[in-house]
């Protein structure tokens, strides 16, 4: 989450997830998905943030009544 917010756009491509997650390389297209669908879930229960997948990117969708301060002031 913390990586969703400090990106640029909110943006993170599957290439930066799996060598910031597994830097031995053994990040594949399946464990980031599983990975996005747990975080996706959690989000779910917790606010109306949302991730939504683009070219080969995961997407932060923070909704214009959540200000920037709110989540980085916890």
């Amino acid at each position: 989450m913390e990586k969703f917010l400090q990106a640029e756009g909110h943006t993170l491509s599957t290439s930066l997830i799996s060598e910031t997650l597994w830097p031995n390389g053994s990040g594949n297209q399946e464990r980031i998905h599983t990975l996005i669908r747990r975080l996706r879930k959690s989000l779910s229960e917790l606010t109306a943030l949302q991730i939504k997948f683009k070219n080969d990117s995961y997407h932060l969708i923070i909704p214009h009544f959540i200000g920037k301060n709110a989540l980085t002031n916890a």
